[in-house]
């Protein structure tokens, strides 16, 4: 697969897209998720992770797991 320059696909685990909290609700985490300005796969991973820790309040009844790839446009290579 070909990524365009400057794009990070992420792939979670349904711990993560299907979170819910203590009422059961369903996470609003990846509908809100957003680009970071820089575009650093890590930072991006450590967001989501931290938004939902704060909407599960840290009580998690599935695994979570995110894969990030980038293509970061290094060197004029596409």
């Amino acid at each position: 697969m070909r990524l365009p320059a400057c794009t990070v696909l992420l792939c979670v685990t349904d711990g993560v897209a299907e979170a819910r909290n203590a009422v059961r609700a369903p996470s609003t985490t990846l509908p809100k998720l957003r680009p970071v300005p820089d575009r650093d796969p890590e930072r991006l991973i450590d967001t989501l992770f931290s938004s939902a820790g704060r909407w599960t309040r840290s009580e998690r009844d599935d695994d979570m797991a995110v894969v990030a790839f980038a293509h970061l446009g290094v060197g004029g290579q596409g």
